[in-house]
Order: C-alpha cells, then structure tokens, then sequence
C-alpha cells in the first residue's frame, strides 16, 4: 500500500536544512515522501517531492494580488501537492468555505494534489460533535479522487495529545462513506517517532502530517522508516 509522510515546516526551516534532507533521507519504493517548506525553497531542486503550503484563492494564475502565488507559480517551481484548509490558515487568515473552495478549485486545474486539512476544537470534540463539525468542512470537496485528506484535531496540533484509533476510526469510516472507500485519508497532530510506527501500521489511515519533528532530520528519518 502507498503511503504518505508529509512534512509541514510552517514557517521554519532554512536552504541548509533542505539540503540536509535532500541528500540523507531514505524512503522505501512505497512511500512517498513529501516536504511543504517555507515559499522561498519551493524553487530548490530536490529528489522528494515538493508541497506548497499555500495559493491564492484569486482568479486568474495573475494580476494585481501583491504577496500572493498562483496554483500554475507552484506547477512551474515544480510543486505537486498543496496544503488547503490548515487550521492556522482557517484561525489566523480568515480562510472560510467560500476562500477554501476556490483554492481547492484552482489547485486542481493546475494539477496540484490538494491535502485538505479538517479537525475539530478539543470543545467540539468533548462534545462529540467531531462528526458534525468535519462535515460542514468537507462539504466543499464535490470529488474525493484527487484529494487527500488530512485529519488534524485541533486539540492536538503541538500539544502532545493524539486521539483514540477509534476516534480516528470513526472520522475514517465517515469520509469513506461520504466519498469513497479508497479515499486517501492521513493524519495530523503531534506525530513523533514515538506514536509513528503505530498509526502507520495499525490506524486506518495511509499517511501521516507531521508538524515539529520534521524539522528534525534524524527523527523525520526514524518516522520515514516506519512506513
């Protein structure tokens, strides 16, 4: 089975980091590797592959949008993936469904895979509404085939709490059936090399977002090689 490791540098990360990466880290043939690091080394030459962790929700791919880059920008610096929905792009940017389903829209016409990020707060969650609130954030998606789909609890992004496999079971097996049963579902949220081994092998998921620990060479590696 394929499986994801996706690495989120957010906004850290140096040209001297992702050289180091590009010429030490090892995956298996069944695995793809795939770094989202800060826009200014989306140019870089590397032998994984490359993921934005951003686009403009602007129409067309160019005009007048000081700061912004387009879906076809991120194709020409050879960019296959694009991280949509994150819950500090949702917090701190105001991105809503209106802004999330153009961007998911001109993802797709630049033939970018989206990894579009969904989760609960600890509130919804505490109040089993988890359920409710991910349908509500996925109702922009019309078509699950080339999309994957990034579990990311909001509770648990940098705080060291992770979920139950049977909470995750229970959002796997909603996606599935709200989509389909071979949708591509991965998942977020304080991943380490101490939980890796046991969410790639045992929970329902193909993939892992990882967020800390894959600034970290030699602990990115440890969780590569669990897959």
């Amino acid at each position: 089975m394929q499986k994801y490791i996706i690495a989120n540098w957010k906004m850290n990360g140096s040209k001297a980091l992702l050289n180091a990466f590009n010429s030490n880290l090892k995956a298996k043939s069944n695995t793809e590797v795939i770094i989202c690091p800060p826009m200014h080394l989306l140019s870089q030459e590397v032998s994984f592959s490359k993921g934005s962790q951003n686009l403009s929700w602007n129409y067309p791919n160019s005009g007048a949008f000081t700061g912004e880059v387009s879906g076809q920008m991120l194709a020409e610096s050879g960019c296959k993936y694009v991280l949509i929905g994150h819950s500090e792009r949702r917090q701190y940017f105001g991105e809503n469904n209106e802004i999330l389903s153009k961007k998911l829209e001109f993802a797709l016409q630049n033939n970018l895979t989206p990894i579009f990020c969904f989760g609960e707060s600890l509130e919804d969650f505490q109040n089993n509404q988890t359920l409710n609130v991910i349908e509500q954030q996925l109702s922009i998606v019309n078509d699950s085939k080339n999309i994957i789909f990034a579990y990311e609890p909001i509770w648990s992004i940098g705080t060291g709490l992770v979920p139950k496999k049977s909470d995750v079971s229970k959002v796997c097996d909603f996606i599935k059936k709200k989509f389909a049963n071979d949708a591509k579902i991965v998942y977020g949220g304080s991943v380490n090399s101490g939980n890796a081994e046991e969410i790639l092998n045992e929970w329902p998921v193909v993939g892992i977002l990882v967020g800390g620990s894959s600034l970290k060479l030699e602990e990115f590696q440890k969780i590569i090689d669990f897959a």
